[in-house]
């Protein structure tokens, strides 16, 4: 499990690439969303803008 907030608190230390566009990270079990037979999925989700 601490190497999965790890991974959270690297990915929001990241410079985003457009300020203005907010993205959040979502690590979750792999039974709550699309099988790809991992224990986990990192889902990424952003507002939809230009760049």
């Amino acid at each position: 499990m601490n190497e999965l907030k790890e991974i959270e608190n690297k990915f929001n230390n990241f410079k985003p690439l457009v300020e203005e566009i907010k993205v959040k990270i979502k690590i979750v079990k792999d039974s709550t969303t699309c099988k790809r037979c991992q224990e986990y999925s990192i889902l990424l989700y952003s507002k939809k803008k230009d760049n």
